[in-house]
């Protein structure tokens, strides 16, 4: 059965929707119903007229017609989605199928946002409402979707059978109080891209009916919610998502949990400014979800190595959390003092004086952050690694070498803060020196009075990058892949585009700094000893809500994640493939 009609300008292309719709489907519904069967639905009760033209053309598509029997669909996904929900169904009901009288469904959502397209299109299994497959993108006209049909059908039919024996992923309502849209938009996106993946069969379920951990990503959730929730969707992980204002950009943070302990499997986020023209950085967040996944969900194909940048970087909870108390809380027991041991090497520390600097950025350095409020600093004289800490240096104290690159000269990493206290501790033992921390099972304390090794502190840090400089890198007001490993692809304030090296280089490859210190702007992040808080907040309470703080760049940072106020925000459990430390030793007056 064919037909046409003429029309003029897009303002008659819905009446040729509607024409076509019901002429492709009083056509269809003579065919033998021997094809599995499948239905078009808006997925809000608002449906665009790009959408509606997007339904018929994917409808209309030989490729759809050679695989499905396109029936009629009434209502929309959300609809039917609350009202399955509302009566109790679980997942994996016999009875959802009749809810959508298919055998799958595929769901259309369009929004524009700064005068910019974005289009969501999913295929979901009707029978346990599985999310099989799907396709996002940004763009200005409809016309610019058509050309890209053919690789979308091709995608959702290769789709269209379920893989067996995944892990189940129920994906949770993002709990935010920013804007719960577009929230929603880019836990949308980022489910269909975790669905193209197959390492984990995941269900659009709704979870708003248990309460949300009120500080997921912090490190602190309670698992009997998380198991509540696991049984409410009948799956053993649960995708939870927030988004944050951070001022000049807004933070999309997400993480993998499980459900039988509440334990993060992997955690990340992607910093954004404009919403349609960075949608493309969900992607690097699900391949960077998957390449953190741990033994609680084995990766069946290991996705490659090469993963562009994101911040802040995604992190993996792996033991129980710990309570730190910093330098400066009350209560501590009394340490004794010890004498100071013999110097360093001085091939391999920097002796750096006591002075005092403008900790933070200035209001006029691009890219620059709110948490970067300047403020005077003073620091006492130190020592500090010139380079970072190499695997060779720590498989000679530890016994073991967790890292993703592997190369004797290369920086260690996937490393926690709680390992890097642990290597400095076993390193001041080895060498004859008093260890600086005091580790009992909940709490780690600073012995300021032991000469062993220890983490520097944030403002130590930045004293020891800058080097006597203001501008936002020690070598300057910008940087080039060719003095430093970092994301070429991404520079700083526009500046040209150079080489993305996607992995670690030999600790000291690039010239160091005035003061004789290699790689403090990118190759890993460091870890400092601070619990992250704003500058303006004194004193530390020692509490795990307060994250830690990783400085420096890597290997795959934006060049602007490299400049020497910037600051990230990491669990102290968090191990990643560009995470390391340096480590420094106090100078002890007499």
């Amino acid at each position: 059965m064919l037909g046409a009609v003429v029309y003029k300008n897009m303002k008659n292309m819905k009446k040729l929707c509607l024409f076509l719709t019901l002429l492709s489907l009083a056509g269809m519904n003579m065919q033998a119903q021997t094809k599995p069967t499948l239905t078009f639905l808006p997925f809000t009760g608002v449906t665009s007229e790009d959408a509606q033209i997007l339904m018929v053309l994917l409808a209309n598509h030989e490729d759809i017609r050679g695989a499905f029997t396109v029936l009629p669909g009434a209502g929309n996904f959300s609809g039917i989605l609350q009202e399955i929900q509302g009566a109790g169904l679980s997942p994996e009901s016999r009875g959802l199928k009749s809810a959508f009288k298919t055998d799958a469904v595929i769901t259309i959502h369009t929004k524009k946002m700064q005068d910019r397209g974005l289009v969501f299109i999913s295929l979901v299994q009707a029978q346990t409402l599985q999310l099989l497959a799907g396709h996002y993108q940004r763009y200005n006209t409809i016309r610019d979707l058509r050309s890209l049909l053919p690789a979308i059908v091709k995608n959702l039919i290769s789709s269209s059978i379920p893989k067996p024996d995944l892990p189940k992923l129920a994906v949770m309502q993002p709990f935010t109080s920013l804007d719960k849209e577009e929230a929603a938009l880019l836990t949308m996106a980022l489910a269909i891209d975790l669905a193209g993946r197959k390492e984990y069969a995941l269900f659009p379920w709704d979870l708003s009916r248990v309460p949300a951990p009120s500080a997921a990503y912090s490190g602190i959730i309670d698992p009997s919610v998380i198991r509540e929730m696991g049984r409410a969707a009948n799956a053993g992980y649960i995708l939870t998502a927030d988004l944050l204002n951070m001022g000049t950009a807004n933070l999309f943070r997400t993480g993998i949990v499980q459900t039988e302990d509440g334990d993060f499997v992997s955690e990340g986020g992607i910093e954004y400014r404009n919403l349609p023209e960075e949608l493309g950085l969900v992607a690097r967040l699900g391949a960077a979800l998957m390449d953190v996944k741990q033994e609680a969900a084995p990766r069946r194909n290991p996705p490659a190595r090469n993963l562009p940048a994101l911040a802040p970087a995604p992190l993996t909870r792996l033991e129980p959390a710990k309570r730190v108390t910093p330098p400066d809380a009350a209560g501590k027991p009394p340490l004794s003092h010890v004498s100071q041991g013999a110097a360093p090497d001085a091939a391999q520390f920097a002796r750096l004086e006591a002075g005092s600097f403008i900790m933070g950025s200035p209001l006029s350095e691009v890219s620059r952050d709110r948490d970067e409020t300047p403020h005077q600093v003073g620091v006492n004289a130190f020592y500090l690694g010139k380079r970072e800490v190499t695997q060779a240096e720590y498989e000679g104290v530890m016994g073991n070498n967790p890292s993703y690159f592997k190369g004797p000269d290369l920086p260690v990493e996937q490393v926690t803060w709680f390992d890097a206290v642990a290597y400095c501790n076993a390193r001041s033992v080895k060498e004859g020196l008093a260890p600086v921390y005091t580790i009992h099972e909940q709490e780690i304390i600073w012995n300021h009075g032991a000469d062993g090794y220890r983490l520097p502190t944030e403002a130590e840090w930045e004293y020891a990058c800058r080097a006597g400089t203001a501008t936002a890198y020690n070598l300057g007001g910008a940087i080039t892949p060719a003095q430093g490993n970092y994301d070429g692809n991404y520079p700083y304030n526009k500046g040209p585009k150079g080489e993305y090296r996607q992995k670690t280089t030999p600790a000291g490859s690039f010239a160091p700094n005035l003061w004789g210190l290699f790689d403090m702007h990118g190759n890993v992040y460091e870890w400092c000893w601070d619990q992250y808080k704003p500058y303006s907040v004194g004193g530390l309470d020692g509490s795990m809500l307060a994250d830690a703080v990783i400085r420096g760049g890597s290997w795959y940072s934006e060049g602007r994640f490299l400049r020497s106020a910037n600051r990230v925000r990491a669990s102290h459990e968090g191990r990643s493939y560009y995470i390391g430390f340096r480590v420094a030793r106090s100078i002890l007056s007499p």
